[in-house]
């Protein structure tokens, strides 16, 4: 995926160098800067964008900062990498701006999607194995959390980093269905419980864990995700689960397959014939003793 000197925005932002050594920009704001860039890499930014991007409430220096921060990148960038530095633009015509040029292979967002896109396609194609190593792949990517550092004034880079994390969570789910479908349940019942900690208005994740509960012999355990589900959409929301899920919810309860609800965002998962099993018969797989 990422080949020599590259950047890396997901998690802690660094740039490294072709000797594999990580260093972080200095200067939170000039940080958050590379980040916008890489966000909207592949164009010039128009300067009062890039202010919306990082300021909520911008100064009257605004514009005079985001060029300061501009400079120190450059000169950060090149001392690590010149052949990356030289991707860093900047525009004084017309609508001025600042701008990344930069290929897939030295983007770790970039990369990101491009695996999580395979999965995707490996996916139709039935070809199980070949989708989670992509998105495992994809998912190795992720050292940590795109969120804004503490004490950022955050414009509206904060809700393009909230899609980043929207992203990720996607191929996490993505992942879990593959896996579900490889057997590997009582493994997605341990992740899915801490994903829908963090993501609790993703209703793909509780989907995914009610099928995982329900495959490791724990009935209880997936209606009970389901009413968990429902109490917190209904308290932030408004709402209630998608129908697809109620659906599942109404399987779970007549005791009946769950195998066509093991799905992705994709279509549906053609499993191999080892874990081609239906209903109850696939639970055997699971990892967890007891219910």
């Amino acid at each position: 995926m990422l080949k020599g000197a590259h950047f890396r925005v997901l998690g802690a932002t660094q740039v490294v160098g072709p000797n594999g050594a990580a260093r972080r920009p200095p200067g939170a704001m000039v940080r958050e800067l590379l980040r916008a860039l890489v966000i909207n890499v592949g164009r010039t930014v128009p300067l009062d964008h890039l202010i919306d991007l990082l300021w909520s409430a911008p100064p009257s220096s605004a514009r005079a900062n985001l060029r300061s921060y501009a400079t120190s990148l450059r000169r950060f960038v090149s001392s690590v990498d010149k052949g990356l530095a030289g991707g860093l633009v900047s525009s004084h015509r017309g609508a001025a701006g600042y701008g990344l040029m930069a290929p897939v292979e030295k983007l770790d967002l970039l990369s990101f999607r491009r695996a999580a896109r395979e999965g995707r396609v490996q996916l139709r194609l039935g070809a199980i194995q070949q989708a989670a190593a992509a998105f495992s792949g994809a998912l190795d990517l992720w050292p940590g959390s795109a969120t804004l550092e503490p004490g950022l004034p955050g414009g509206r880079l904060v809700a393009a980093l909230a899609d980043l994390e929207d992203q990720r969570a996607a191929v996490v789910e993505d992942l879990a269905r593959v896996r579900l479908a490889l057997g590997e349940a009582g493994c997605v019942v341990v992740d899915m419980a801490e994903h829908t900690l963090w993501h609790p208005l993703r209703e793909p994740g509780w989907e995914v864990l009610m099928q995982a509960r329900y495959l490791c012999n724990d009935t209880p355990g997936a209606l009970a995700a389901f009413e968990r589900l429902r109490r917190i959409l209904r308290a932030e929301l408004g709402i209630d689960p998608h129908p697809s899920v109620q659906r599942l919810r109404l399987a779970i309860l007549r005791g009946e397959s769950i195998s066509s609800f093991v799905t992705s965002s994709s279509g549906s998962i053609a499993r191999p014939p080892d874990v081609a099993t239906e209903g109850r018969d696939m639970r055997t797989t699971c990892g967890l003793d007891g219910g």
